[in-house]
């Protein structure tokens, strides 16, 4: 009997080595590819630096642009002002019967005042044209900077994938460890054991205490295996529940996603389209796992909320893009009040 036991006690060592082993070598493969990670994140933080650093100018630009059209525009407030005052102080055309010479000399000076708003006017369409420039590449600056900034939450995913991979593979290196250690433990017992039982002379105490020892062991097994029924049918219900509420939140994501790409193409917002395309894959990766009964679904929960996370991020720029606008486009609607007042009160 115990020859029986030592030869399984020695395929189960073999076998556990032989984990171990593999354990060692995915380990090493698993810290190799968390440094290429690694590298992945650095190259795209210095990219997202990059892009970034070509939006400060662009904007810098962009007001430089605004001042610039306030500015003609200004011009062509005073060059209309000019004219009105100019037409205002017509004097008598005539003195009697007689021409008034002073009506001529007034005459002259219209030519001059239209020239000047002509250029004022031609200044404000140059000045408009290039705000209109500005803001297109700042735009294009903008898009290509949140492309690098989801380029680089992506790699920092991958870094935090790797790193967790990383620590559960070394977490199983540990476990094979000591489940090698734990036959061979298991060996030496047994090689006790046998020693005890075929003592000579016989040592009954030894015997009984061998035997209270087995019969403990056996009860401490029984119930560790009905504790563990009971933690995994837990664990399956918790699971069951959680994957019920992600559930109704994708519910909620789809109708979202199509209000947002019926909207992408009337508002200049590029990240947008990164956000319905993340909701979209939330979506789909979701669909794919509903199909299949709770146990067998495989929904990566913390990727998803990671993703949400993400795409939150991008709609509060967003949001903070449209605020911008929507200020600058009541600045011009009064602008624009403002020189139709103005144009009220020269034709009247």
């Amino acid at each position: 009997m115990f020859d029986h036991l030592r030869a399984q006690l020695a395929s189960r060592l073999a076998q556990a080595l032989a984990a171990l082993q593999d354990a060692e070598t995915t380990a090493e493969r698993a810290a190799l590819a968390a440094d290429e990670a690694a590298t992945t994140v650095g190259a795209a933080a210095a990219s997202l630096q990059n892009a970034e650093a070509v939006v400060a100018p662009a904007q810098a630009v962009v007001s430089a642009a605004q001042q610039a059209q306030a500015g003609a525009r200004q011009t062509v407030a005073a060059a209309q002002d000019a004219i009105r005052e100019w037409l205002d102080s017509e004097p008598e055309t005539d003195i009697g019967t007689k021409p008034n010479p002073t009506h001529g000399r007034w005459a002259r000076l219209g030519p001059p005042l239209k020239k000047r708003l002509a250029e004022a006017q031609a200044q404000v369409s140059a000045a408009d044209a290039d705000l209109a420039n500005a803001e297109n590449a700042l735009g294009q600056a903008t898009a290509r900077a949140a492309n690098a900034r989801q380029q680089l939450l992506a790699a920092q995913a991958g870094q935090a994938s790797a790193l967790a991979q990383l620590g559960t593979v070394r977490a199983t290196v540990v476990d094979r460890h000591q489940q090698a250690q734990a036959v061979s433990r298991l060996t030496v017992e047994l090689d006790a054991e046998q020693a005890g039982i075929l003592a000579d002379p016989l040592d009954r105490g030894a015997l009984q205490e061998l035997a209270d020892r087995q019969t403990a062991a056996a009860l401490a097994a029984r119930q560790a295996r009905r504790s563990h029924r009971q933690e995994l049918a837990t664990v399956a219900a918790e699971r069951a529940a959680t994957l019920a509420q992600q559930d109704e939140i994708v519910n909620r994501l789809a109708p979202l996603c199509a209000e947002i790409r019926g909207q992408i193409r009337s508002v200049p917002y590029p990240e947008l389209a990164i956000i319905a395309d993340g909701l979209e894959q939330v979506v789909a990766e979701s669909a794919v796992q509903r199909v299949r009964d709770v146990p067998d679904r495989t929904d990566d929960l913390t990727a998803a909320g990671a993703a949400l996370a993400t795409l939150a991020e991008h709609g509060a720029r967003v949001l903070s893009a449209a605020q911008a606008t929507l200020q600058q486009a009541r600045e011009k609607l009064d602008s624009a009040n403002s020189d139709l007042a103005a144009l009220r009160t020269e034709w009247r």
